[in-house]
C-alpha cells in the first residue's frame, strides 16, 4: 500500500492523530519503508527519520528519498549542505534522470549505489468525467448538495468550440513562469496575421503573490485566461479538448502534466529547459527499448521520422513534441499550431509514456526489494508479514 499521508491508512490500523509522533505512528501502522518525496518541502520528516535511525540504529524502516525539480534546480543552490545531510542519510535516492544527478552539486548525492534513475510513468483516470456519488448523504434532505460538474473547455474559457485552445496546467507559483507565456502569445496576437487562439492557465494558487500578480496581468491579456481548477480526471478530459498542453516552467525535474498529455495522445508544446527536454528524450528513447530489454512494439509508427527539425521561427520539432527556447519561438510555434501547420509526433510520444509507466514500476519492485529483502510482484506493495493479520505499509510524505 503506498499512502499519500498517514490519514490514508484504513480505519484498523493506527491512526496518526491517536499515536502521536512519526516514530510511534511507524511502529504502530507496521510500515515497511518510508518514501519521502522532495528533500526540503519534506526536510522535517527526512530530519526526524535520521534522528530516529541515529538512536535505534540503520535497521530501522529504511528510507527512499525521491528528488523533486526545484531540490536540484532552485533550493540546493545555497544549500548544498543540507542536500547533502538529507542524501547520505537515507537508504535510496531516487532520481527522475541521470541529467538530474548531474546537475546536483558534486558530492550531495551518494555515489555508493544508492543513487538510481527511475523515470517516471502515468496511469491516466478511468473515467475522464465522473459522476458526483449519491450514495449516502446524498438521501438526507440537510446534506449540501454535490458541486456541478466543470463546464467544458472552451465554454469555461469563453471562446467559440472551433476557437484553438493551448491548456497550461501549474499551480499558480514562480516557478512556473505563466507570466513567460502570457507576454509571449500577448506579443504575436497583436499581428493581424496570427489565427485567433486561446491559453487557457489550469490549476491552483500556491503563491498568494504570484496569483494576485497573474490576476492583474490577465486584465490586459486578449489571448490568455485562468479558468478554475478541476480535477485531475476533468483535467485530462480538458487536455483531450486542448489543441496541445503546454509547459513553461523555468525548472523541471519531470511535468506530470507533459507525461499525461503523452499517455493521453495530446500535442506537447515546452519551453526548452533540462527537464522538458530530458523527459521528450525519454519518451522517445522508451519506443526503442524498454528496462530490462523488452522491446515495445512500435508497430505503424515505425516509419515515422526519428530527426529533430529546427525552424525559422526558433522553435524545434522534437519527434515527441515540440521545444522553444525563447518567449518568441513559443509564441510562433503556438500560432503555427493553431494555423494547422505544425505536425505533431503523438502516438510516438503515447507509446513512449506507456513504456515508461512499464520501466517505473518495474524500478521501483527492484527498489522496494531492495530495501526490505523481497520484490514485490504485485507491485510496490511489501508481501504480507505475519503480523495480527496486519500488511505491512510503505508509507509515502509529501
Amino acid at each position: 500500500m503506498i499512502l499519500a499521508s498517514p490519514r490514508d491508512l484504513p480505519p484498523r490500523t493506527a491512526s496518526f492523530d491517536e499515536v502521536g509522533d512519526l516514530e510511534q505512528y511507524l511502529d504502530a501502522a507496521d510500515v515497511a519503508v518510508v518514501g519521502v518525496l522532495h528533500a526540503f518541502k519534506c526536510g522535517d520528516v527526512l530530519d526526524q527519520l535520521a534522528e530516529i535511525k541515529r538512536r535505534r540504529g540503520e535497521d530501522f524502516v529504511p528510507t527512499v528519498l525521491v528528488l523533486g525539480g526545484t531540490d536540484v534546480n532552485v533550493d540546493a543552490g545555497d544549500k548544498a549542505d543540507v542536500l547533502t545531510r538529507r542524501a547520505h542519510a537515507v537508504d535510496k535516492v531516487v532520481s527522475f534522470s541521470a541529467s538530474m544527478i548531474t546537475a546536483a552539486p558534486a558530492g550531495s548525492l551518494p555515489s555508493d549505489g544508492r543513487t538510481r534513475v527511475v523515470p517516471q510513468g502515468v496511469n491516466l483516470p478511468t473515467d475522464e468525467m465522473p459522476v458526483h456519488s449519491t450514495d449516502g448523504d446524498a438521501e438526507d434532505a440537510n446534506a449540501p448538495a454535490p458541486p456541478p460538474p466543470p463546464l467544458p473547455l472552451h465554454e469555461a474559457c469563453g471562446v467559440p468550440s472551433t476557437t484553438p485552445v493551448f491548456l497550461l496546467p501549474a499551480g499558480l507559483r514562480p516557478v512556473k513562469d505563466v507570466l513567460w507565456a502570457i507576454d509571449a502569445i500577448d506579443a504575436i496576437g497583436a499581428s493581424s496575421n496570427s489565427d485567433p487562439f486561446v491559453l487557457a492557465i489550469l490549476g491552483p494558487s500556491l503563491d498568494d503573490e504570484y496569483r494576485d500578480t497573474v490576476i492583474e496581468r490577465l486584465k490586459t491579456s486578449k489571448h490568455a485566461v485562468l479558468i478554475p481548477p478541476v480535477d485531475r480526471a476533468h483535467t485530462v478530459g480538458y487536455m483531450r479538448a486542448a489543441a496541445a498542453v503546454v509547459n513553461t516552467s523555468k525548472s523541471e525535474g519531470q511535468s506530470g502534466a507533459i507525461l499525461e498529455a503523452a499517455a493521453a495522445g495530446v500535442p506537447i508544446i515546452a519551453r526548452d529547459i533540462p527537464g522538458n527536454r530530458t523527459l521528450l528524450d525519454l519518451l522517445f528513447d522508451a519506443t526503442g527499448t524498454e528496462t530490462g530489454g523488452e522491446e515495445c512494439d512500435l508497430g505503424e509508427f515505425e516509419s515515422q521520422p526519428d530527426g529533430f527539425e529546427s525552424h525559422l521561427e526558433g522553435f524545434e520539432s522534437h519527434p515527441c513534441g515540440v521545444l522553444c527556447p525563447t518567449p518568441e519561438s513559443f509564441a510562433a510555434a503556438l500560432a503555427s499550431s493553431a494555423a494547422g501547420r505544425e505536425r505533431r509526433s503523438t502516438d510516438r510520444a503515447a507509446l513512449g509514456a506507456e513504456c515508461l509507466a512499464r520501466g517505473e514500476r518495474d524500478g521501483w519492485r527492484d527498489i522496494i526489494g531492495e530495501v526490505i529483502g523481497e520484490r514485490p510482484e504485485g507491485g510496490c506493495e511489501p508481501p504480507d508479514v505475519a503480523r495480527e493479520g496486519v500488511k505491512r505499509n510503505i508509507f509515502w510524505g509529501s
